[in-house]
């Protein structure tokens, strides 16, 4: 579903900014208009604060003040602004408002999905969208010789840095770099052991890089 162009006046002043209205998250009943890199999602204050600590705070503090030069819609909807990448937010909404979807969302997600919802699920102090990326994990990292080899004998087939196309997380290189550093950094300590038994063949200067990343100046 694409998104359309409109011209939206944020009742500040400012002459009219175009802006890119989301299609699939923007209801008629929304109160509350969230902009993530120029796109605009009109969505429902309440459907927000249930599965966000954050939003419910902000909502019950800091919309109840009069800001006579807070952003609007033309028919007086608040708009707040988000430093998130649009493309993350809308994944995040597609979680939260699609329960139905979800299972089988959760299941096609790659890594960068996954560490992106981690990362708005801290942010918004989301505890089930955390605690979702970490069952995901466990259930594509077994603990379980049986089902890790139903799950990796492919995977397994493949040495080093050879093409894969086993089809898991694992499947390249980067992401179970990836998978190892989330891992660690949130104790998932089957994950993490079953990870690194997979990067085993992963070259020493991959590894070093990427597990290690040198800060540029």
């Amino acid at each position: 579903m694409s998104n359309t162009e409109v011209q939206t006046d944020f009742s500040t002043g400012d002459a009219p900014r175009t802006h890119t209205q989301s299609q699939q998250f923007w209801f008629e009943d929304g109160n509350i208009v969230l902009d993530a890199e120029g796109t605009l999602f009109r969505v429902h204050r309440t459907v927000m604060g249930k599965h966000s600590k954050f939003f419910e705070d902000m909502f019950d503090i800091e919309l109840r003040s009069t800001t006579p030069d807070r952003p609007c819609t033309p028919d007086r909807c608040p708009i707040i602004s988000l430093q998130d990448p649009q493309c993350d937010l809308e994944l995040y909404l597609k979680i939260i408002y699609e329960p139905f979807a979800a299972p089988a969302l959760w299941k096609g997600l790659n890594m960068n999905q996954l560490l992106a919802l981690h990362r708005l699920g801290m942010k918004y102090q989301c505890d089930a969208m955390n605690q979702a990326v970490a069952d995901r994990l466990n259930a594509e990292f077994p603990s379980k010789l049986d089902d890790f080899l139903a799950a990796y004998t492919s995977h397994l087939s493949h040495r080093g840095e050879e093409a894969c196309k086993c089809g898991t997380l694992a499947c390249a290189p980067e992401s179970l770099i990836k998978i190892i550093n989330y891992a660690e950094e949130t104790d998932l300590q089957v994950v993490l052991a079953v990870a690194c038994f997979l990067a085993f063949d992963i070259s020493i200067s991959v590894r070093s890089n990427r597990l290690f990343p040198i800060d540029k100046p």
